[in-house]
């Protein structure tokens, strides 16, 4: 008996730690559950500068999921929406990845990843960009739309479109 109580303590430890919000603060974790109207705002958190939000689903699908980056000096804060009713702009927030230490010549890339050279929708990249076409990954996370959550990527064979950088 002793050992089953021991067993569900750590199955329900497992799932929390590994479950939506792992990677957010709790400051930002309340974001997840949120409707989101995709405007340049954070609810809560206006201190966070708007910097794009990227759809993340092809437009036939069914379920239409975006990608929102927002920054704060040196933390990046990306959100993956899903707007189930695409009559609206309101989207769920349902996962919250928060990205620290980003140096200022390095970008946080969402939807425009590649891994093993095919495009990658579901990684978000921090890249330092160069001259090249595409940067290879410094750290990278991918966006599990079966289980709703950001998980840690492998870096190896990840990089980035160098789009949009100055």
């Amino acid at each position: 008996m002793k050992k089953i109580v021991v067993a569900v303590i750590l199955l329900s430890f497992v799932y929390s730690v590994s479950g939506q919000g792992q990677f957010a603060g709790a400051k930002i974790k309340p974001l997840i559950g949120k409707k989101f109207n995709n405007d340049r705002v954070l609810p809560g958190l206006p201190e966070y500068q708007y910097k794009e939000v990227t759809l993340a689903s092809d437009k036939e699908d069914v379920e239409q999921f975006s990608t929102a980056i927002f920054q704060k000096g040196s933390t990046y804060l990306v959100l993956f929406m899903l707007n189930s009713d695409t009559t609206t702009d309101d989207y769920t927030i349902l996962d919250v990845l928060v990205v620290k230490h980003v140096k200022k010549n390095q970008r946080v890339k969402a939807v425009i990843c590649r891994q093993d050279k095919k495009a990658n929708i579901e990684i978000v990249a921090v890249t330092q960009p160069g001259e090249a076409e595409f940067s290879q990954a410094l750290r990278a996370w991918r966006f599990s739309r079966d289980k709703r959550r950001f998980e840690i990527a492998l870096i190896k064979n990840v990089d980035c479109m160098n789009e949009g950088d100055d």
